[in-house]
């Protein structure tokens, strides 16, 4: 079973010098080439998927840490939900 640093080096690309916006860019992005139509179309749905999962965490992150209020969450969410 591979370890959390070994997880973090191949899937998200943690590696020394990298600069952290590159690093978050390849990991929603990935890195497989598409194959088939089929296989494009799972690796559009994926990278929606780990696009969302990083703005949810990231928007709990600011709500938890008292950057944002739960009320301007709520607002940000009504925005784009219109």
């Amino acid at each position: 079973m591979p370890t959390e640093a070994e997880l973090l080096a191949n899937l998200t690309f943690k590696e020394e010098g990298i600069e952290t916006e590159r690093r978050i860019f390849y990991t929603l992005c990935g890195h497989e080439p598409a194959i088939t139509t089929e296989e494009k179309q799972r690796q559009q749905l994926l990278q929606l998927h780990r696009t969302t999962k990083l703005l949810a965490l990231f928007g709990a992150h600011l709500v938890e840490t008292g950057q944002i209020t739960h009320g301007q969450l709520d607002s940000m969410l009504l925005e784009i939900a219109r």
